[in-house]
């Protein structure tokens, strides 16, 4: 594997500073709108904008032979990872959210190695204990500092549960990307995820005042849904079909960065010792568990 930046890892880079500053936006979101009413809103423009996009440029009729996988991984990668983090993103802070969602790569070599993709080495085994041992600190820090609250420990597990979903919808979209488009794959995933997404929130969102909501959480709807989902999982589709799963999964460990930095300015939240330690431990455990894995593909 070459080691070199291609368009598909600056692509990437890009997708992760949306997905950084989008933890703080929803946040900030989530104090005009009812969670599943912004879930649903989001999607339903996503899906629309997605769809009309695959009309245009390739028609539906190539999702046809693979629509059964698509429905799961839709279901997966967007209804279930995105209840998870919408509702532990409303528990806990912006800054801690991003951290756990920094444990998606370790999910995604646990994925791909007992899938039979790999083997695994003695380095990955120290590393993945070592992006374990990182996890526990984060969480245990949690419960012990701000987490003494019982709704931060719980929107801490929720958003550890939301990086699983997302490992394995980043994971088992590889193989449909043999197949699909990123484009075909992301419309259709969407809109499997945002048909049950919808019906969920209709409820709320019937009940929304208009003129109760700020114009700054009108703002951070759609940069949600244009840029945080159209952009983002368009590109994220491109880099795993370009560079693979494991090496694009890699690039989560930028998100912390830029949710801290942007949940520092905006919000004013900051991070423990214990916590800095705790993701510092996630990310080296990631690299030293990839380090072998990439020496092997050259």
């Amino acid at each position: 594997m070459s080691r070199r930046l291609t368009s598909a890892d600056l692509l990437l880079v890009a997708v992760c500073v949306v997905w950084g500053t989008n933890f703080v936006v929803v946040k900030s979101a989530l104090a005009d709108f009812h969670p599943l009413a912004f879930n649903g809103l989001r999607f339903a423009i996503a899906a629309t904008v997605l769809l009309g996009l695959q009309w245009r440029f390739e028609g539906l009729s190539v999702l046809r032979p693979v629509l059964p996988r698509i429905i799961v991984l839709g279901l997966v990668g967007n209804v279930a990872y995105q209840m998870l983090f919408i509702y532990g993103l409303a528990q806990t802070e912006a800054s801690q959210a991003s951290l756990l969602t920094a444990t998606t790569p370790l999910w995604v070599l646990v994925l791909v190695r007992f899938s039979g993709h790999d083997k695994f080495s003695g380095r990955v085994v120290v590393g993945l204990a070592m992006g374990l041992a990182g996890v526990m600190l984060l969480l245990w820090e949690s419960f012990n500092d701000v987490g003494s609250e019982r709704r931060f420990w719980t929107g801490n597990l929720l958003l550890l549960g939301a990086s699983v979903s997302w490992a394995i919808y980043t994971v088992y979209s590889q193989p449909l990307l043999r197949q699909l488009r990123p484009l075909a794959l992301t419309s259709a995933t969407m809109v499997a995820g945002a048909v049950p997404l919808l019906a969920m929130g209709l409820p709320e969102i019937v009940s929304i005042r208009v003129d109760e909501v700020s114009l700054a959480s009108w703002a951070g709807l759609f940069y949600s849904a244009l840029l945080a989902l159209v952009f983002g999982y368009i590109g994220w589709s491109h880099g795993v079909q370009a560079i693979g799963s494991t090496r694009t999964a890699s690039y989560v460990n930028l998100i912390p960065v830029v949710a801290t930095a942007t949940a520092w300015v905006w919000l004013g939240e900051r991070l423990s010792a214990p916590q800095l330690l705790g993701a510092t431990a996630v990310i080296a455990g990631i690299a030293l568990s990839r380090r072998l894995n990439s020496a092997s593909d050259q």
